[in-house]
């Protein structure tokens, strides 16, 4: 028999964990004050508890289904317009699907961290999308129009998280990654533009730069432990 530590009692040699309170058991302890029931426990089979296999639909078929979709969509396209330009865009959804949203629910993985997995996807899709429409020449359009707003979105979806959520030093963490992120725009037309290669014709990526940085100072102080405290007390929050 097996020992549990947590009730003190001598349970099954089959069972893994104790009836009583779920406790692992101790296979080192098992039998030392229970002689009398070694001859008894032998005889006593568990019956093995065999569930059905079921394979979940979000986790394997769906996924089977969207691929299968796109080859579809591949096929068309080629067969009716000789050409994989539309069949390109679909392509590219149906992975930020797959990756990005499907691949998080199958895994569980917490949106905290898809976050940043997100940014990091669609930053990269943005730049090849604009490389494809504009026949692989570089036009800044996604450096100045597409990722400062793309970064803003995951600023203000972190926010809204931080809002309702009690463990906010990872929250904080991966508001410091979107912030991070929401400076590159900028930085690199500063960058551009002193060397020559590229002059901006817009104000826009400069706004989110300084609005994010003060953006990230602000909400820094208000995270501060005395901060909310006081905030509590004085507020009624």
């Amino acid at each position: 028999m097996k020992y549990c530590p947590k009730c003190n009692v001598n349970v099954h040699h089959q069972l893994n964990n104790c009836p009583l309170c779920g406790h692992y058991l101790d296979p080192k302890n098992d039998n030392d004050k229970c002689a009398i029931y070694q001859g008894q426990d032998e005889l006593v089979k568990y019956p093995v508890l065999k569930l059905p296999k079921e394979v979940p639909f979000f986790k394997s078929r769906f996924n089977i289904l969207l691929l299968a979709v796109m080859v579809f969509l591949v096929i068309v396209d080629f067969l009716d317009a000789k050409t994989l330009t539309w069949s390109l865009y679909t392509t590219l959804g149906i992975v930020f699907v797959l990756v990005c949203v499907m691949l998080p629910i199958n895994r569980k993985i917490k949106l905290v961290a898809q976050i940043r997995i997100d940014l990091l996807m669609l930053t990269a899709t943005a730049i090849l999308l604009e490389l494809f429409i504009c026949n692989w020449r570089f036009q800044w359009f996604t450096v100045e129009f597409v990722l400062p707003w793309l970064y803003v979105a995951g600023i203000v979806l972190t926010d809204f998280l931080l809002i309702f959520s009690k463990r906010k030093s990872r929250l904080y963490s991966t508001l410091m990654f979107c912030t991070f992120f929401s400076l590159l725009p900028q930085v690199t037309l500063w960058i551009c533009d002193a060397a020559g290669w590229y002059q901006s014709k817009t104000m826009m990526d400069s706004f989110v730069f300084f609005a994010s940085l003060l953006h990230f100072v602000v909400v820094s102080v208000v995270l501060t432990k005395y901060v909310r405290e006081e905030m509590e007390r004085r507020l009624s929050m």
